[in-house]
């Protein structure tokens, strides 16, 4: 899953699917409380509007975030593997 959030032609839609999923369930959110607070449906709907942008807005961001994470490990785990291969082709002799 990483390698696929990882692409960069991929990246786009996958932020694009955060965002939705996150909206969706922030108005599912705003919804469901909204009827649990015994609301009028104008105010659940605005509510849930709300909701459905700060959800989204924020599920967007940790996506970002997770994916420049992902980004920062594999590179650091590629310069590793790079520095070990390095040394095990110039093994470095010690004089006594």
């Amino acid at each position: 899953m990483a390698s696929h959030l990882l692409k960069h032609d991929t990246n786009l839609k996958s932020m694009k699917l955060l965002l939705l999923i996150g909206a969706l369930v922030g108005f599912l959110t705003g919804v469901v409380l909204g009827l649990a607070n015994q609301s009028g449906w104008p105010m659940i709907l605005w509510r849930s509007a709300f909701a459905s942008l700060a959800f989204g807005i924020l599920l967007r961001w940790w996506g970002q975030r997770w994916v420049q994470c992902l980004r920062t490990a594999q590179q650091e785990r590629f310069a590793a593997l790079m520095a070990q291969r390095k040394d095990s082709k110039n093994p470095s002799t010690s004089k006594s």
